[in-house]
């Protein structure tokens, strides 16, 4: 059975809240690896965004922890294939669709299921530590 009793902390002892902060951070590092491999630095103003960790913000309430990334507001256009005049552009690497959706929603959702799951195993094999089947 899934009841409440997980909400603020996993079986493992972590809380989910922790775990967002990591995927906050694993994040900010597969973007600035797209920065360095496909982007060239012009002002460095991404660059340094990137580097700031204070833009990750995670709170936990009772019902659960909430992830909180303020991006600016020309990230999201970094991740279109074409430019403002209509031509493609030469070099194009998704830094911000792939990964905020992707990565975060497969991070931490597999991380949690995986979590859960266990402590569903561990439940189940300790039940069947105590089952005794008589055979007539």
């Amino acid at each position: 059975m899934v009841s409440l009793q997980y909400i603020r902390t996993l079986p493992n002892g972590d809380s989910i809240s922790t775990m967002m902060r990591d995927a906050g951070l694993l994040l900010f590092g597969k973007q600035m690896m797209v920065l360095d491999n496909a982007f060239k630095t012009k002002t460095g103003d991404t660059e340094r965004w990137l580097g700031d960790r204070s833009h990750i913000n995670v709170t936990a309430t009772s019902d659960g922890a909430q992830l909180v990334i303020d991006y600016p507001s020309y990230f999201h256009f970094l991740d279109l294939k074409y430019s403002r005049y209509g031509k493609k552009k030469q070099t194009y690497a998704p830094i911000y669709n792939k990964y905020v959706f992707g990565f975060l929603m497969g991070y931490l959702y597999n991380n949690i299921r995986r979590e859960m799951m266990g402590e569903v195993y561990n439940s189940w094999q300790k039940g069947l530590t105590d089952l005794t089947i008589d055979i007539l």
